[in-house]
């Protein structure tokens, strides 16, 4: 390798580290959507979804008065029975609300393209608990659908396992209804007189021109005394 390939190389990886540096530095995660605290006593029973491996979660639309966009965290409150096998797991997923109306006109889609999936299932633990997904980063739209796949759940844990609920959103909004995916079909549900908004929580970040422009500037300082270096040595 040539000494101006080497000095090039060196100036590039300088440009990219001085621009991830300070991406990583300048931005602070931000609640974007948050139904953690008005807890309302119960939860939705998961078992007959569980089942058969059935899917079910909240659509929920972050908050308006922000930008940031970018997820790097969700939260998802659960509680699970003492009487368990040990067998029990769960899969979270991210959908984008980009399918078909659910009724002509509506406006209201179906969860379609997917944003995320946690892939390996997390195991349950024993009383009220979360499911965290984080050190990600990722774009999603102002209104999206998660979910959570229960598997591994029998018998008599069928009434202890599910999602908290709670209401009113504290920050963000959610409909009074959830989605229930079996096999391939969505269906809207709602269980009455009682507002089926699971406890959860959404950290989001936004990238920031002035921040990749530092870091781009803080790559060119470092081409600079990379030339200055080798002028010196050659003087």
């Amino acid at each position: 390798m040539s000494i101006m390939t080497r000095f090039t190389v060196k100036v590039l990886a300088l440009v990219v580290a001085g621009a991830a540096v300070a991406a990583g530095v300048a931005h602070a995660d931000t609640i974007v959507y948050n139904n953690s605290t008005n807890y309302l006593g119960t939860f939705l029973n998961a078992g007959a979804l569980s089942a058969a491996g059935d899917e079910f979660g909240d659509q929920i639309t972050l908050d308006p008065n922000t930008t940031q966009r970018w997820l790097t965290q969700l939260s998802v409150d659960y509680y699970c029975s003492g009487s368990r096998s040990g067998d029990e797991k769960a899969e979270i997923r991210i959908y984008a609300n980009d399918g078909a109306e659910t009724i002509a006109g509506s406006g209201i889609r179906v969860p379609k393209t997917l944003l995320f999936d946690s892939g390996t299932p997390d195991s349950l633990v024993s009383g009220f608990n979360q499911f965290v997904i984080s050190g990600q980063y990722f774009h999603v739209p102002d209104s999206f659908t998660w979910t959570v796949q229960f598997t591994g759940i029998t018998g008599t844990e069928t009434n202890g396992i599910g999602l908290l609920l709670g209401d009113p959103p504290q920050v963000g909004s959610s409909y009074s209804d959830y989605w229930e995916k079996v096999g391939t079909t969505w269906t809207l549900k709602t269980v009455s007189g009682t507002p089926i908004n699971f406890s959860a929580q959404v950290l989001a970040v936004v990238p920031e021109p002035t921040t990749l422009s530092f870091g781009l500037l803080a790559g060119l300082m470092g081409m600079g005394y990379w030339g200055y270096r080798r002028a010196q040595k050659r003087s």
